[in-house]
């Protein structure tokens, strides 16, 4: 895996937020780039647009104090601590940090009006205007489903899609902002799902571009090993002990 990363000019770690192993193996992947010569942007899900010149500012924070400039917690994410080590391998290599998620004012419209609450262009630079294939929404379908335990009316899936597909596509973009440098992407296991996810997007964004993606899971899983890579939906996966947090 190791190996093929350092080959990669894209590359995207999928965790489980709550999970502290998970962002200690994204540190040590993103590490592998840096020493095989990569210089990548290391692309965070978990930052809005907004917040972009925070990262700018990063390395004069530092790591340690980012996340209280992000608002890391306040915004409800798990404790920086867990991401602190990515954001230093990346600062210390010198590597650019990117906001790689639509503000939330942004994702509420897109979720009341769709993709004609985007400004001109909007859509196109994100791929929300790009074909989804039906098959590829009926899996998204099922797992908001589930993850809902069933309970989520009707009427709201079809705007949850919309909202996922540009949430996606913002990381798509991304990635697409720096074709050449390559990019490494921080984010949940189901944006970098290879069949529907940020690197679908990319892959139309960009044709002949791939993207590597790392899935990673915890023990206990309902589904085996193999049937994350054979149905595509990673290139590789770790699985890790569950997050005793």
């Amino acid at each position: 895996m190791l190996d093929a990363v350092g080959d990669a000019e894209f590359v995207a770690v999928g965790e489980i937020h709550d999970n502290p192993d998970h962002h200690r193996i994204q540190a040590e992947i993103l590490q592998a780039m840096v020493d095989a010569g990569k210089r990548p942007a290391v692309v965070f899900e978990m930052v809005p647009a907004s917040l972009q010149p925070v990262l700018d500012r990063a390395g004069e924070t530092g790591a340690e104090k980012l996340g209280q400039a992000l608002e890391w917690e306040k915004r409800g994410w798990p404790s920086w601590s867990m991401y602190r080590p990515v954001a230093e391998v990346a600062l210390t290599a010198g590597l650019p940090l990117v906001a790689g998620d639509l503000d939330r004012d942004v994702i509420r419209a897109i979720g009341r009006q769709g993709s004609e609450a985007l400004q001109p262009g909007e859509a196109a630079r994100i791929g929300l205007d790009l074909p989804f294939a039906a098959a590829a929404s009926e899996s998204l379908k099922q797992e908001l489903v589930d993850s809902h335990c069933g309970m989520m009316p009707e009427v709201m899936i079809a705007p949850m899609i919309t909202v996922q597909r540009a949430r996606d596509g913002a990381l798509a973009a991304a990635m697409a902002a720096h074709a050449g440098r390559g990019a490494f992407v921080v984010a949940g296991a189901g944006h970098v799902r290879e069949d529907r996810g940020a690197p679908a997007v990319l892959a139309q964004l960009l044709p002949g571009k791939d993207v590597l993606t790392v899935g990673l899971s915890e023990s206990g899983e309902s589904r085996v090993l193999d049937d994350y890579t054979a149905d595509g939906t990673f290139d590789f996966v770790i699985l890790t002990p569950r997050a005793n947090v």
